[in-house]
């Protein structure tokens, strides 16, 4: 190419033909003022050209190293080029590409041929590649560990929400349920009944035969209750349960099933019958919580003193 280039276009000034619709070249010819004279395709979409720039269109500042000011003041003999080398040509503040390219001048015009650094683009296009790759597998890491991370945090909200012994819920999330259900009743202004249980004669039971009386009871209310009720273990023996949409009289029905199956259990440690005493109510226009759970413990407690193993309503 650089005989070519010596014989045919160094007086003539002239881009050969081959060279002006090949993109992998960079040929054109600009003035000792930087303006531009001629270019091929490969210049033009090295700068973006647009063709309102040609007739005005000044590449001084786009010579970024060595500069244009530079090259300008060099001079040599028409057949040996100015300059040989690396030659990195842009848009100022913006971006920059580097061809490996000669310099001409004939008096105060300069000719610039370049070829893109091949090895470079795809050493360069490696890069990028493994980049893109190391990145992929950053955001799958990223990904996994936000998913864990979840997982985790979901496993420390049930922890905290749920009774270790029994695994139901514990009391925290029994006042988070029982705030949720006050105020949908009063959106909606549909019915909540809540009832309260207790062992009976826990205390002489827990004595001898531990906590695997509490785990049964715990199961067996879980087992029993229908799909929309919440059941809490909310202290030693003591549990709550909330019936949303149930009027008293359904309630009733649900929590003295539950009171049937659980005294119909047998133990194979255990000689002797294990029963439990529920309380109910109904939620009213002027109850808050203190007032609801007080009233389910006076119908608890009216369940104990008449004989035990019974439902009593509180309203």
């Amino acid at each position: 190419m650089k005989g070519d280039l010596k014989q045919n276009t160094l007086f003539k000034l002239e881009i050969p033909v081959l060279l002006r619709e090949i993109s992998a070249v960079v040929a054109f010819i600009v003035d000792d003022q930087g303006n531009i004279k001629d270019a091929n395709r490969g210049f033009k979409l090295l700068l973006n050209y647009d063709k309102s720039h040609m007739e005005n269109w000044n590449v001084r500042e786009y010579f970024i190293q060595p500069s244009f000011s530079y090259l300008t003041t060099i001079y040599s003999e028409d057949s040996t080029p100015i300059y040989q080398g690396i030659l990195n040509i842009g848009v100022p503040n913006s971006y920059c590409r580097s061809i490996i390219g000669s310099i001409y001048r004939h008096e105060n015009i300069l000719l610039v041929v370049g070829e893109f650094d091949i090895a470079e683009l795809e050493r360069l296009s490696s890069s990028v590649i493994e980049i893109n790759e190391e990145m992929g597998q950053l955001q799958r890491d990223l990904v996994k560990a936000n998913q864990e991370l979840r997982r985790n945090e979901k496993k420390i909200t049930e922890m905290m929400l749920t009774d270790p012994l029994t695994e139901i819920p514990n009391r925290r999330h029994f006042d988070q349920k029982i705030g949720e259900e006050i105020e949908r009743h009063q959106r909606y202004g549909h019915s909540l009944s809540i009832a309260m249980a207790d062992i009976d004669l826990f205390k002489s039971i827990n004595d001898v035969y531990g906590h695997d009386v509490i785990k049964r009871f715990a199961h067996s209310m879980k087992e029993s209750k229908r799909s929309s009720d919440f059941v809490a273990r909310v202290g030693g023996e003591e549990f709550m349960i909330l019936l949303p949409q149930t009027s008293i009289e359904q309630a009733y029905f649900v929590i003295d099933r539950m009171r049937k199956i659980f005294s119909a259990e047998t133990y194979s440690n255990i000689d002797r019958k294990i029963t439990a005493s529920f309380g109910i109510t109904l939620l009213q226009e002027s109850d808050n919580l203190d007032s609801i759970i007080k009233r389910a413990d006076q119908g608890l407690y009216q369940a104990k003193e008449s004989g035990r193993n019974k439902v009593i309503t509180q309203l």
